[in-house]
């Protein structure tokens, strides 16, 4: 079984917000709070003015795949990954798909399936799509 684990991408603020102790400590800036009430969907919120009052912040949510690259790093939803197997150098964008599983897509037609065996020893995290967006932009 894997961790869950989660990152938001805070739009307004243009920050990643890592899911860890500090996260979910009652005084810190961030909290992440499942619905288990409606749909449990997890949410962001922040503290608002100062206050003790939180606000739910506009985000994108990325989970954890499970998968570390070949230095140790989680690989997230979202994460831009160098492929460098057989003297290839290519950048990769994380997805995951019910009906497909964890993948790298190429240029948004190319799917390759990470998670089988060892595959993902073959990748490097260089970034993600919110705060590097340029890495894919270069190889269009």
């Amino acid at each position: 079984m894997r961790d869950i684990k989660l990152r938001f991408w805070d739009k307004e603020n243009k920050s990643m917000v890592y899911q860890n102790k500090e996260s979910l400590f009652p005084l810190s800036y961030y909290k992440i709070v499942c619905d288990c009430f409606t749909d449990f969907e997890f949410r962001l919120f922040k503290l608002k003015n100062n206050t003790m009052n939180f606000e739910e912040v506009e985000s994108v949510k990325m989970q954890y795949t499970g998968l570390i690259d070949i230095n140790g790093k989680e690989i997230y939803e979202g994460d831009i990954l160098r492929h460098f197997k057989r003297h290839k150098d290519k950048l990769l964008k994380i997805e995951v798909s019910p009906s497909y599983g964890v993948y790298a897509q190429e240029n948004y037609n190319t799917k390759i399936l990470i998670g089988k065996s060892n595959t993902h020893l073959y990748f490097e995290v260089i970034g993600n799509i919110y705060e590097n967006s340029e890495l894919l932009e270069e190889k269009r």
